[in-house]
């Protein structure tokens, strides 16, 4: 298989000690320069007890919780240029100062296509590619469903890859495996 890694979407989490989700609002993200103060809202703030978000009509998403800030950006069909997140979270770090920042989270999701047709292309290959074959295979009524958690202690963090078997909705109502 030689297919090429299609990236979907962009998710920064940065953990942080008792962040409060009340400070995430449009105002504070635009008067702190975090954002543009030109950018449109795509729907109402959520503003709960423990969670607050903001999205916009870009359709990047910043969601705060009491131990964490989670930036999105959907990127596919985008050139690196137009990825705005990491810039967004290092702004949103430096208009908080005071906030004890304790990790970042850098969480690329994506997908490979496979060739259309059979509904399960995804776990043959996953079964049939990455795992090794044996009986354990072939237990149970149904096929065996498959996903590969992979961890790889870097130089300077871990790297963790999680390989899952998924479909994917066209537009045009299709499904990929």
């Amino acid at each position: 298989m030689n297919q090429q890694l299609v990236l979907q979407d962009l998710v920064i989490v940065i953990a942080a000690k008792n962040h409060k989700t009340s400070l995430l609002n449009a105002d504070f993200l635009k008067c702190s320069g975090i954002v543009p103060s030109d950018w449109e809202l795509a729907r109402q703030p959520v503003n709960a007890s423990n969670v607050a978000q903001v999205m916009f009509s870009n359709g990047i998403a910043i969601t705060a919780e009491p131990q964490r800030i989670i930036l999105a950006q959907p990127i596919k069909d985008i050139d690196g240029e137009s990825i705005l997140i990491p810039e967004i979270a290092r702004k949103y770090a430096r208009a908080l100062p005071n906030m004890e920042f304790e990790a970042v989270g850098i969480n690329p999701r994506g997908y490979i296509p496979l060739p259309t047709g059979e509904q399960d292309t995804a776990r043959q290959y996953i079964t049939q590619n990455l795992l090794s074959p044996g009986a354990w295979q072939s237990e149970g009524e149904e096929p065996m469903r498959a996903s590969l958690n992979l961890v790889y202690k870097l130089q300077r963090s871990p790297l963790y890859l999680s390989i899952t078997e998924a479909a994917l909705r066209s537009d045009d109502e299709t499904i990929n495996p």
